[in-house]
Parts: C-alpha cells; sequence; structure tokens
C-alpha cells in the first residue's frame, strides 16, 4: 500500500499505546441512511438466517388496547433512500455471461458485503469499478472535540481470503502538526501542545483518525447499544477529563480498529478493550494494543526529551509536514539547518510486524474529503480479532472519527449491523 502525499501529528510525552478511542459526552442520536442501487429486493439478497439490526426510532410503537392483550406491533422500517445509479463502464463479459445478481436493499443501519469480481487495490482512491456494485451505507458522527460532525460513507467488498472496506467522509483541513518541534528564537526546541494540556487530552497539535469498534469476544447488549457498552465517562475527572473505556468483565473482548493519518504507515493499528479500569499503572484502562513484533511509531526526540534526535532526509519546507518521518528515510539532526520558526516532525513511523499489523491501509485527502480503503483477512486467528468466519452471521461495529484530536472523537449512537451477501 501507498503512503499519503502528504500529513497528519504526535504526542507530547511518551504515553502507553493510544487510548485513543474514548468518548467524553453522549452522542446525538445517530442517523444512518443506506445508498443503493435501484431494483432488487433485500430479500434476494440475504438468507432467512441474516436478522437485519432493527432501525433507530424516535416514535414507539403503538401499544395495544387493554381488550386487545396481542404483543406491542414494531415500528415501521423506514425506506431506503433511492440515488441515481453511478454508472461506470461495465467490464467485458466472459464467454458465458452470468445474470447480473440484484444488488440488496439493506436494511437502515446495515452494511453489506459484496463478493468482489476482482479485488480492490488499496491506492486510497476509491475508484475500482468493483466498489460500485457494494451499497453504501451512511453514518452519522456527532459530538466530537473541535465541533466536529461527520456523515461517513462505507462500502464493503470480500473474497474467499479477505474483507476490504471503503469510507469517505468531509474534513474541512487536513491536520498532521501532530506534536511538532518547534525552534524558538534563543535557538531551543519546543513540542506545540495544547494550552493547560492534561493526559493527553490533545485537541490541538493532533491529527485525524477513524476507528471501528467490533465484538471480539462475549461484549452483552453491544448489539443493541453498540460502544456505549463499554463507554465509562466521567471517571477519575481529574487526571482523565474525558472517561475511560473498558469492558465489564473478564473475557469480554472488543477488536478495535484505529487508522491514524500521521503514524500509519500503511497499515491500521489493531487494538482491543478488555476489563482493566484505570489506575496510575494503566492510565489506558482497557485499551491495549495487539502484539506485535516490532516497528509501529515512537517520539522523534534525543535523549534528553529537548529537541529532535532525526530530521527528514529530503530538504523541502520546514514546516513540520507531513508529520512523520519514515524509519527507513531519518537522517541524524542537524541543528544548524533550522531557524527561529522552523518545524521538525515529532513522529518516527514504520509499518507493524505480527498481529497489531494486520489491517492494510492507503489513504488520500483531497479537496475537503477524506478517502480510506482497509483490507484484512476473513479469519486472522487472533483471540483479540473478531472472526469474519461465518458469512451467514450478523455482525455488529460502531464506528469513531476524529477531527485532530487525540481522544475526543465524533460517534454514532448505537451499533450499525454488518452482513455478507452469499
Amino acid at each position: 500500500p501507498t503512503l499519503p502525499p502528504a500529513p497528519t501529528d504526535v504526542l507530547p510525552t511518551d504515553v502507553p499505546a493510544d487510548a485513543s478511542v474514548t468518548p467524553t459526552q453522549p452522542a446525538v442520536q445517530a442517523t444512518a441512511t443506506n445508498i443503493t442501487q435501484p431494483t432488487a429486493t433485500r430479500a434476494a439478497a440475504r438468507t432467512a438466517t441474516q436478522p437485519a439490526a432493527q432501525p433507530t426510532a424516535t416514535q414507539p410503537a403503538a401499544q395495544p388496547t387493554a381488550t386487545q392483550p396481542t404483543a406491542t406491533q414494531p415500528a415501521a422500517q423506514p425506506t431506503a433512500t433511492q440515488v441515481p445509479d453511478l454508472s461506470r463502464p461495465t467490464r467485458a463479459p466472459t464467454a458465458t455471461p452470468i445474470p447480473a445478481q440484484p444488488t440488496p436493499t439493506p436494511a437502515a443501519g446495515e452494511l453489506v458485503s459484496v463478493r468482489a469480481g476482482d479485488a480492490p487495490q488499496l491506492d486510497g482512491s476509491g475508484s475500482d469499478a468493483g466498489w460500485e456494485a457494494a451499497p453504501a451505507l451512511r453514518i452519522r458522527t456527532q459530538n466530537g472535540a473541535n465541533q466536529s460532525a461527520s456523515e461517513v460513507t462505507v462500502r464493503s467488498l470480500y473474497d474467499s481470503k479477505n474483507v476490504y472496506f471503503l469510507l469517505t467522509w468531509a474534513d474541512p483541513s487536513q491536520s498532521f502538526l501532530r506534536a511538532p518541534w518547534e525552534k524558538q528564537p534563543n535557538g531551543s526546541w519546543k513540542v506545540l501542545t495544547s494550552p493547560k494540556l492534561v493526559a493527553n487530552d490533545e485537541n490541538q497539535y493532533a491529527e485525524d483518525k477513524l476507528s471501528f469498534f467490533w465484538v471480539a469476544k462475549n461484549l452483552p447488549q453491544f448489539s443493541v447499544n453498540g460502544c456505549g457498552v463499554a463507554c465509562h465517562s466521567g471517571e477519575n475527572p481529574e487526571v482523565k477529563p474525558y472517561g475511560n473505556m473498558y469492558t465489564f468483565a473478564e473475557g469480554h473482548l472488543g477488536d478495535i480498529w484505529q487508522w491514524k493519518s500521521v503514524r500509519g504507515a500503511g497499515q491500521v493499528d489493531d487494538q482491543y478493550l478488555d476489563h482493566t479500569k484505570y489506575s496510575p499503572d494503566t492510565p489506558a484502562a482497557g485499551f491495549h494494543p495487539d502484539p506485535d513484533g516490532g516497528g509501529g511509531y515512537r517520539l522523534n526526540q534525543n535523549d534528553d526529551k529537548d529537541a529532535p534526535e532525526y530530521m527528514p532526509k529530503s530538504g523541502g519546507e520546514k514546516n513540520g509536514a507531513p508529520g512523520y518521518i519514515l524509519e527507513d528515510e531519518k537522517v541524524d539532526f542537524d541543528d544548524d539547518l533550522f531557524e527561529a520558526g522552523d518545524r521538525v516532525p515529532g513522529v518516527i513511523t514504520a509499518p507493524f510486524r505480527g498481529d497489531r499489523g494486520d489491517i492494510s491501509a492507503a489513504w488520500r485527502y483531497r479537496d475537503g474529503r477524506w478517502t480510506l480503503e482497509l483490507r484484512r483477512k476473513l479469519v486472522t486467528g487472533s483471540p483479540y480479532d473478531v472472526q469474519f468466519d461465518d458469512t451467514a452471521k450478523t455482525y455488529y461495529f460502531g464506528l469513531a472519527t476524529f477531527d485532530n484530536s487525540e481522544l475526543r472523537h465524533a460517534m454514532q449512537q448505537g451499533p450499525a449491523s454488518f452482513v455478507f451477501r452469499r
């Protein structure tokens, strides 16, 4: 996979592996609108064993009268929004053409993964024709730092080995100044951070991010409440004003996929959430990185932590872009090459090795929008990962977006369901 042509940001202090997806305030009710190709019914694409996710309803269903002790009638299913067909030139038919399968009409809040003809190329463009066969789900995230709210459009494909996701959303700026170094008038160096920064609650010198939350093992009520089952806002406010995240019992595990636009190095940071609560020895509470075999990101600081250790190999503007220095392109820092006001990226990054790096990614920021493509094996074998080993099963996930924020993300309320069209 290719790296983005330009950035995103770094922690001012070396902290445990990113407890980054902790919400701080309840999200506004999310709305999920499905974009579907015209034609096709949902029944044509789903088997009877695949229950649709229940839509969010603002009005309760009518209650039965006293003389009619029947069960409460469910709320009416919302209809999917139809949009014009996004047509592109089609592929040449094979010698024995197969009739086109109807595109399923998903229930509200349901993402349908369609079997891919050809695997999409991960280049961050989202331009592969195969994506058009996949119905799109729109997920609204709200109440993030910097007054952020996003409508994320999600599509999915799969083949015999992998599952793929395409996500796009608007963002007014590409945030890549993640705790950069800046040379001061007196010749010293300083890491730029927000004023009165507490416990890495950075919302000015951070990066743009996006995360998935899946069930890895035993998360009761996740299919109803989504990420809220692990959110503990208001705990330890004197040291963590944004709260904590952890599961309620030992053996309950969440699978966290966190894409980081500065530190990614062509991958998503694969993490997990368990029942660990906050303590001075466990400041990240339930968050942990998946086991890894090296690589990854680290702070660009010398042994005294008072200046950068490395600088980019190439020249260019000394404004902190692109926010990171690749491990295999770093060179020793030379202070004489910089003047007051110059900036140096605060992150050294390289691909993860091992379980933590099993999600490949490519992305682009263009015309005020992020485009992100992901690929992961259907079955990884890791106890910390969701396993897509049953294509007749319904899976559930939550989504969060970070607009130049380390921790205070915008989130959807409740989960979305995820199914495979077989």
